[in-house]
């Protein structure tokens, strides 16, 4: 990896994680979705610091270079980052279904209960 490909990407990775932390402290990320992010930031970080690690990667898994070896990185982070939110986006679609059907019982009960105050004001 040419020095100044590096240096593109150590500043790219400084500009992530700085609007990552702009992110946090809008409070526009929650503080476990930041890490989750965090931790994938890092993992790419570390392997743009040292290009042994990529080539090594490259040479294990049969890439040409150690480019392609960083792409390929990328590419499989963004799919466990896509895995991770969907899990956590399908967890709070069931807790959504469970408040909704919960909000639903509670206004049931309430014109139930209205209903019977009014029955009981007409007969006294």
């Amino acid at each position: 990896m040419s020095p100044t490909l590096r240096l593109v990407l150590i500043l790219a990775m400084a500009v992530y994680f700085t609007v990552l932390l702009l992110f946090v402290r809008r409070r526009g990320l929650n503080l476990k979705y930041f890490l989750l992010w965090l931790v994938m930031g890092a993992a790419l970080f570390v392997l743009i610091l040292f290009p042994g690690i990529l080539t090594a990667m490259a040479h294990l898994l049969c890439i040409q270079s150690e480019m392609n070896a960083l792409i390929s990185a990328v590419c499989f982070f963004i799919i466990l980052l896509e895995i991770s939110l969907t899990a956590i986006v399908s967890r709070l679609n069931d807790k959504l279904t469970r408040t909704i059907q919960q909000t639903a019982l509670l206004e049931k009960r309430i014109r139930a209960l209205e209903q019977a105050l009014e029955e009981q004001e007409r007969d006294a």
